[in-house]
């Protein structure tokens, strides 16, 4: 009975130590998603704001902001899946390499909002004439 025990906790103890091996690329997925928040917060300060050069691009992303303003469950199913899928390489013992690859892949959405965001965010306010 003691020896069925000790398998059990012992493989509780190794699923516990190859998830902790991974801790780099959680911290990476925690940097992630604070640079998501900041980029958002600069965003919101300029979108109800006048800019003073409006194109395509500048259209586009607003829209995509807006969109992601509108639906906020999308923001909490996208980091949800992304540490699911950190959780299990780590318990898979998926290679470093591969696990780095799978991540930054999944994270590109992201990426791409939060250059949208602060593309928005550090545009320039049109300047009332005097």
């Amino acid at each position: 009975m003691d020896q069925m025990a000790s398998s059990s906790l012992d493989e509780n103890t190794s699923s516990w130590n190859r998830i902790n091996r991974r801790g780099g690329s959680f911290l990476l997925i925690a940097c992630l998603f604070g640079c998501f928040a900041f980029a958002k917060l600069m965003a919101n300060t300029k979108l109800g704001l006048r800019l003073a050069l409006v194109d395509d691009r500048t259209i586009g992303e607003i829209r995509l902001i807006r969109l992601v303003q509108e639906h906020p469950w999308v923001i909490c199913l996208y980091f949800g899946s992304l540490v699911a899928v950190w959780l299990w390489l780590a318990l898979r013992s998926a290679p470093r390499a591969s696990t780095l690859v799978c991540l930054v892949l999944l994270s590109l959405p992201c990426l791409f909002y939060i250059r949208a965001c602060l593309h928005i965010g550090t545009k320039l306010l049109e300047l009332l004439p005097a």
